[in-house]
């Protein structure tokens, strides 16, 4: 898993990331402290990249691929920071040899099995509930049940702009065999009724084909400069996988700094917990349990107070009940602004206020901090240690472009005197 933060305020942006990365065997899962997530982009230009979620795209590590994009970046640059990432995009949709039909097959499959073992997961729950109460469906029944119930969620959901043009009988048509197969294997079975095997296909195919995500995916941040752009900017992605030439992938968040709007934090990932009650001085799941109580006690008083105070005419005080729930209801909505506006001017605002101004040094400091807190809240947990390692900093700004704070190496730099020798060649090979 993944802890990383991204500050922008009008000095820049500053990027942390910390180190580990959790891998899944059919052994048991293991977690290293070495995983490199936040890369510059350009070596030129004020551009940086952040991964979060799986490791790898389609079998390929992403550090291999930002890098093997950054060399045919040379000293190319864009108006503003989206040309980038969509650039990169690009750049993974169309090296085709580096995505081979085979992989996108992979893709496809692993998709598809992954969608009937978690139907075929909800389906066994639904047969163990219902088996208390008499004879439990045959297990077929139960998952046919739960793609239904799913394919009818799947109608509601967008396409996804990359697949607009592709019908689900045109992936059926290309990837239906390869789908069959893994929806026989997830199930165990190699006889299954056609009618079945139709509306599992069907749930596969709009799975990909719709804004629907689920691990695994990667995540996407993209921080910096466009050459037009006087103030930082940032944009987020989902990918998860290529079929028939077309990247699974969805813009997620685009933000910027203006005189406007002076401050912009954002957490990814397992960061999310920590910055929300460091921001607004409450844990976010102590809040919305909270607020989830004080909405079902509210709409539960009418009742309880008729009940104490008329406990014989309750059901002859339709009228008096309709206009105590009205005037509790108008209560509820004025105290839960006062606590929304009370975290607002006293946490979230002051906070915001100080990021607006602060110089790059200490932007890096604060990107750091939170990174590392964090880190330390899991290590204080009885949860497993998802998050970890060095941390690796780095600011970007419009004069200076992207600078290193911290960054590990796997080796020690000063028995490799040659890496950083390679490093500048290659820049200066950039210039031909």
């Amino acid at each position: 898993m993944t802890a990383e933060i991204a500050i922008l305020n009008p000095h820049g942006v500053a990027l942390a990331a910390d180190s580990a990365v959790s891998v899944t065997t059919p052994h048991g899962q293991k977690t290293y402290n070495t995983a490199n997530k936040l890369f510059a982009l350009s070596k030129f230009h004020p551009v940086g990249m952040m991964i979060y979620g799986t490791g790898t795209f389609m079998g390929i590590p992403w550090e291999a691929l930002v890098k093997v994009y950054r060399q045919g970046l040379r000293r190319r640059s864009f108006p503003v920071l989206r040309d980038y990432a969509e650039d990169f995009l690009g750049f993974l949709r169309e090296r085709r040899g580096l995505f081979p039909e085979e992989a996108q097959q992979r893709f496809v499959y692993s998709s598809s099995f992954g969608l009937v073992h978690q139907l075929l997961k909800h389906g066994d729950a639904r047969r163990e509930a219902i088996s208390s109460q008499g004879a439990a469906p045959p297990v077929l029944d139960a998952v046919e049940r739960e793609a239904r119930d799913y394919c009818g969620w799947l109608e509601k959901q967008s396409v996804l702009d990359s697949f607009a043009d592709l019908t689900g009988e045109n992936i059926t048509g290309q990837y239906g065999a390869i789908m069959h197969r893994a929806i026989r294997d997830a199930l165990g079975t190699a006889e299954l009724a056609g009618a079945t095997l139709e509306l599992l296909t069907e749930a596969a195919v709009e799975t990909i084909r719709r804004d629907v995500w689920a691990d695994p995916y990667a995540g996407l941040v993209v921080a910096g400069f466009g050459r037009d752009e006087m103030f930082p900017e940032l944009v987020t992605y989902y990918l998860n996988g290529m079929l028939a030439q077309r990247l699974r992938c969805k813009l997620s968040k685009e933000k910027s700094v203006s005189p406007g709007n002076g401050a912009v934090l954002l957490p990814f990932a397992q960061q999310y917990e920590m910055v929300h009650t460091f921001m607004e001085g409450v844990h976010p799941e102590y809040h919305r349990d909270m607020m989830a109580y004080l909405d079902s006690l509210f709409k539960s008083l009418p009742e309880i107070v008729l009940s104490r105070l008329l406990p014989e005419a309750v059901a002859n005080l339709q009228p008096t009940r309709s206009l105590l729930a009205e005037v509790l209801s108008s209560v509820h909505g004025d105290l839960v602004g006062f606590l929304n506006d009370y975290r607002r001017s006293r946490h979230v605002d002051p906070v915001v206020d100080t990021i607006a101004i602060l110089p790059k040094d200490e932007l890096a400091a604060m990107a750091e901090t939170l990174v590392n807190l964090a880190v330390f809240k899991r290590r204080m947990s009885m949860e497993p240690e998802t998050v970890g390692g060095p941390v690796d900093v780095a600011v970007i700004s419009k004069g200076d472009g992207f600078i290193w704070i911290k960054r590990k190496h796997y080796f020690d730099p000063k028995l490799n005197p040659g890496f950083l020798g390679n490093y500048l060649a290659e820049g200066e090979a950039s210039n031909e």
